[in-house]
């Protein structure tokens, strides 16, 4: 008998155990918990965890709010501020009170739409706006108006208006009324006071 073909057998099965015994170490590595490289963030600390920062910043009050954008805006009569924030260096939103009423008054630079509200409304009308009166009209382009109107779209419910959108000059205005909202005549009127 030979020896030969007894050794080549042993070899190979310590060839095979070893191969094996390499098998489960990588496997073994592969599921092993690694951490991610940490990036150093822009305070210098270390850590994982960066966060897109906040545009809305909460101000002291609507004069503060004017100095940091370079306008204000003209609350309407016996309304005061309770709230005042700039969001994102280029808008302005109060939320103004008066015994139990609540507004939200936003006033930007351009001619976008400023109010952040997008619900659909059941209810919906232009209204041609100029000193002391309010028509409402079809001419939804607003294409003939006189220097001292303003096409105002006011949308609701159920003969109530929560939401009035316009522009005048450079600027666009919102005001959305919190709760049921108004007749359509009241937030007019409350529109005709804010500049």
């Amino acid at each position: 008998m030979s020896l030969a073909p007894e050794r080549e057998k042993r070899n190979m099965k310590k060839m095979m155990a070893l191969l094996m015994s390499a098998v489960l170490v990588l496997a073994m590595a592969g599921c092993g918990e690694t951490k991610p490289a940490e990036k150093e963030g822009s305070s210098g600390e270390v850590g994982g965890n960066v966060q897109i920062p906040n545009p809305i910043s909460e101000e002291e009050s609507l004069e503060k709010a004017a100095e940091k954008l370079g306008f204000s805006i003209t609350l309407p009569e016996g309304f005061g501020e309770k709230e005042v924030r700039t969001i994102g260096g280029e808008l302005l939103d109060v939320t103004a009170v008066k015994d139990e009423v609540s507004i939200n008054l936003r006033k930007a630079k351009g001619s976008e739409d400023v109010s952040g509200d997008y619900n659909q409304y059941a209810e919906e009308k232009q209204v041609i706006l100029s000193e002391g009166d309010s028509v409402v009209t079809d001419d939804a382009a607003g294409e003939n108006l006189a220097e001292n109107e303003r096409l105002v779209a006011l949308k609701g419910a159920d003969g109530k208006m929560s939401l009035a959108v316009w522009t005048q000059g450079e600027f666009a205005y919102s005001v959305r009324c919190d709760g049921e909202g108004m007749d359509w005549e009241e937030l007019c009127e409350l529109v005709q006071q804010i500049g």
